[in-house]
């Protein structure tokens, strides 16, 4: 749990669809506090991984984060702040 806690915690910069549905936004999470645990996935699906060759992204853990005050920020990115989708 240490390890993908830490994981998790350095990588907390993800990608959200945008408002006008063509544009990724880059978003981060910000916590004072941070607290993993261990959960179990009865059913996952994903437009993106499910468009994948068979067997090419495979899950293989998954962690929760509960009850954590939490704030959602635009971050300076390398990349910039939206991105077009590859259709």
């Amino acid at each position: 749990m240490d390890e993908a806690s830490a994981f998790y915690r350095s990588g907390r910069i993800g990608w959200s669809l945008g408002h006008d549905g063509r544009t990724l936004e880059a978003v981060a999470l910000a916590a004072e506090e941070w607290a993993v645990e261990a959960a179990q996935a009865h059913s996952v699906h994903s437009s993106f991984f499910d468009a994948l060759p068979r067997g090419s992204a495979v899950l293989d853990h998954v962690v929760v984060m509960r009850d954590l005050d939490i704030t959602m920020e635009a971050p300076a990115t390398a990349v910039g702040a939206s991105q077009p989708l590859a259709v």
